[in-house]
């Protein structure tokens, strides 16, 4: 219900159908936007938004830079105020950075498409393109309010990337979300109950931009940027005084 129709784009084979074929973008979302106060399932962070839908990724979660490049770019050129994320690579690409830089630039007549990216799963440093310094880098929280790692209260033995590109962390461990109905999707019916990683993470951070750009469509993407980080609590035993990523945040975290 809240997909936009005919908005749709496959690159992996040029169409319109571009229809989910993993479940991963279905979980992810369903965590930003899923139909709320109807008695079903989940509701999303920002029930009351609407969903692009683009595909850049095939049935096994691979995809080339070119059709990933492609995607980021028909976000912003379609009037998508936000574009969320839940990938990553350990090696880096232009034409990636350049779409970016396209769509902070121009995209919301000037104000710029806000970007937010999986800072990945591998207790190391934040993965590309979530290390791009013109986008939201997004790390996982554990139900117990630490950084997700190999030795958080979850016993779940992975650990969100971290460093000095990180912007904040969101939950992401345990989010129920939405699945593919029926059997192609990760469970035999419409929901997940065990959605994990810097990819849950992530679209729970973009659904509060939503909520933030819905209270203030004006903002330029980097304000919101900052706003979503004063505004984090400094949870955890951790020394928040080390160097930070952003001059308006003065360098501080």
């Amino acid at each position: 219900g809240n997909l936009i129709p005919n908005s749709q784009y496959n690159f992996i084979n040029e169409s319109t159908n571009a229809f989910d074929d993993n479940g991963h973008g279905t979980a992810c979302a369903g965590i930003i936007a899923a139909i709320g106060n109807n008695l079903t399932g989940v509701s999303g962070v920002a029930p009351n938004c609407k969903i692009i839908n683009i595909k850049s990724f095939n049935s096994s979660a691979s995809g080339e830079w070119v059709d990933i490049a492609q995607g980021l770019i028909y976000a912003w050129q379609t009037g998508s105020w936000i574009c969320s994320n839940s990938w990553g690579s350990f090696n880096s690409s232009s034409i990636i950075d350049n779409a970016i830089l396209d769509g902070t630039t121009l995209g919301r007549n000037g104000k710029g498409t806000i970007y937010l990216f999986a800072a990945g799963n591998y207790q190391s440093n934040v993965i590309f393109p979530a290390s791009n310094p013109n986008g939201i880098a997004v790390g996982a929280l554990s139900p117990c309010n630490q950084r997700k790692s190999t030795v958080s209260c979850d016993n779940e033995n992975w650990g969100s990337c971290y460093g000095t590109g990180l912007s904040i962390v969101a939950p992401g461990v345990k989010i129920f979300a939405t699945d593919i109905s029926g059997n192609g999707g990760y469970t035999s019916g419409n929901y997940i109950s065990n959605f994990n990683g810097t990819s849950s993470a992530t679209p729970n951070a973009a659904g509060t931009v939503a909520l933030m750009l819905s209270v203030d469509s004006t903002l330029r993407w980097d304000k919101v940027r900052e706003y979503l980080s004063r505004s984090a609590d400094k949870v955890g035993n951790y020394n928040y005084n080390s160097t930070g990523p952003y001059s308006s945040l003065g360098y501080t975290w």
